[in-house]
């Protein structure tokens, strides 16, 4: 599809429609969020790890649409793209039949903190929310100048995951991280699935125990996650 663009920024996107799907009916879609090193503007590498690869190995447990936007820069976060990743959704609403009370959002790593985030700040476009190794706060000084000790603590994670459960504690969530994760301590979101606790929320939490950073390849391609999606996205 075309860039969405406002105030500056663009972003592209692929959007998949199975075709299986009857476009006379209104459908669900899940927004897919990719991590840091997928940036770019080539078009294909948020496809190369994921929800893309899960599809692709069995889309008849995927019923729904699926966009896969690209963010161009590492350094960038997803809630600097707010605005045309809104738009998208919009125009993806419009164009494809979306039920827009039927719209999950779910990402890995960097995108897993941009599900967290976006989410957060749009919480009535998602009827679910399925972070992956995601943190509820992004660095104070962000990744070009980045310094973890300074920058990127626990206190700091858990000042953010407050925010996170005030906003989503009502919403359906599946949190996956890797225990073992050397990139995004685990710990990140651990302090947000005890925040939701602390509402009264139950989310799902895999903590995953000997799994590192790419707890994401496990977690797409078990049959109860994609089950969860289309029960919750009421998808057929």
């Amino acid at each position: 599809m075309p860039p969405g663009s406002r105030a500056g920024r663009t972003l592209r996107a692929t959007v998949y429609r199975p075709a299986f799907l009857d476009r006379s009916r209104a459908t669900a879609c899940v927004l897919f969020l990719h991590g840091m090193g997928e940036s770019g503007v080539d078009g294909r590498a948020q496809l190369g790890v994921g929800l893309a690869p899960a599809i692709r190995r069995h889309p008849d447990r995927w019923p729904f649409v699926a966009v896969f936007p690209q963010k161009p820069t590492r350094e960038d976060e997803w809630e600097d793209h707010e605005a045309p990743l809104v738009d998208m959704l919009d125009r993806i609403t419009a164009e494809h039949g979306v039920d827009p009370r039927r719209v999950g959002i779910t990402g890995l790593s960097q995108g897993g903190h941009g599900t967290w985030e976006f989410a957060r700040r749009h919480s009535d476009r998602f009827a679910l929310v399925a972070p992956i190794s995601g943190y509820p706060a992004a660095p104070r000084r962000g990744w070009s100048d980045f310094d973890r000790k300074r920058d990127w603590t626990l206190d700091h994670a858990r000042g953010a995951a407050d925010g996170v459960a005030e906003a989503l504690h009502a919403k359906p969530i599946w949190v996956a991280h890797g225990a073992g994760d050397p990139l995004v301590p685990v710990e990140y979101s651990d302090v947000v699935v005890e925040a939701l606790h602390a509402r009264g929320a139950r989310p799902i939490y895999d903590r995953l125990p000997g799994v590192a950073h790419d707890s994401w390849t496990v977690t797409y391609a078990k049959p109860e996650y994609a089950a969860w999606f289309r029960h919750e996205l009421r998808a057929r």
